[in-house]
């Protein structure tokens, strides 16, 4: 019962995370974002947080989620980005926050990002915006 009652706090706050962050996107870039699906989705072996679609005037692109409650170091978006290469799809990181270090790391790795903060970088989209940092 413990398992899974973590298996469903996991899934509901991730959930929670991608919604938080594509409301966020779509208030500052008007990229329309929408959930594929809530539960962790497994292509092979490999795992992914959840899917989504990312509508924009150029097209319609879906991504491999991998969502995390906290990043603070460089090592974490290197293993995030060999993850979600292993997925054989485009992946997108949603993470709460990033600072501007991680997120210049995240540009020199190619690692498409959004955070709550409205940052974000989808090269698919060619959007690339640095929204909050001026509290940094």
């Amino acid at each position: 019962m413990v398992a899974s009652e973590s298996a469903v706090d996991s899934v509901t706050s991730a959930a929670a995370l991608i919604s938080h962050a594509l409301r966020t996107l779509q208030e500052k870039t008007a990229i329309v974002g929408t959930i594929i699906t809530l539960e962790p989705v497994t292509p092979g072996q490999l795992e992914a947080d959840a899917a989504v679609e990312l509508q924009h005037s150029t097209g319609t692109y879906r991504y491999w989620v991998d969502c995390k409650s906290s990043i603070d170091r460089k090592t974490t978006l290197n293993k995030v980005k060999q993850q979600l290469q292993r997925l054989g799809a485009e992946g997108l990181l949603i993470t709460p926050y990033l600072s501007r270090e991680l997120i210049d790391h995240c540009r020199e790795i190619d690692l498409q990002f959004i955070d709550l903060s409205g940052n974000a970088c989808q090269q698919r989209l060619k959007t690339d915006t640095v929204l909050a940092l001026a509290a940094i």
